[in-house]
């Protein structure tokens, strides 16, 4: 009975203290998008084998972020100029285990003029970002990365809705 209450005091107060990502961005940097694109970057190029031993997979990832946009105004679209950036590392993490390391941006390519050169060149700019680590038995890995990008994803939409009004 203690340790569950230890548990709850520890899970409410890290709850209570984790970053939040879905109130409304500083200037609406999100208003006026009617459309997003999604890339899901290889997890681990060049190491697929902890990738499938972790039972975590680009597509899996894909559909986890998709499904709150779906249930939004927002549109999904590949060629959009504004798009979801999903970065992952995943590598075991002992015997049974396995660790996932994400970065979830939303991004967008403009073309900025150089002060010093004139020259004008295209830039990245980021309106919105989270990030996470995961960690779990093998089995549940790829289970719990699909349900914390999607977590992510909903707090990213319900910043979208707060900077359309």
């Amino acid at each position: 009975m203690q340790a569950t209450i230890r548990y709850l005091a520890v899970l409410i107060a890290f709850v209570a203290l984790s970053p939040h990502g879905y109130s409304q961005t500083p200037h609406k940097t999100l208003e006026g998008i009617t459309s997003i694109g999604i890339d899901v970057k290889d997890i681990n190029p060049g190491d697929e084998d902890n990738t499938a031993t972790c039972g975590a997979t680009k597509e899996d990832i894909r559909r986890a972020a998709s499904f709150p946009i779906t249930s939004s105004r927002l549109r999904i679209e590949e060629a959009a100029p504004v798009y979801i950036e999903i970065r992952s590392l995943v590598v075991p993490a002992g015997p049974g285990w396995c660790a996932a390391s994400f970065r979830f941006s939303v991004i967008t390519d403009q073309i900025a003029e150089l002060d010093a050169t004139n020259l004008e060149k295209v830039v990245r700019v980021e309106l919105w970002a989270n990030h996470g680590i995961v960690v779990a038995e093998v089995g549940i890995l790829g289970f719990r990365l699909r349900d914390t990008v999607e977590r992510m994803v909903k707090d990213f939409v319900v910043a979208w809705t707060l900077d359309q009004q």
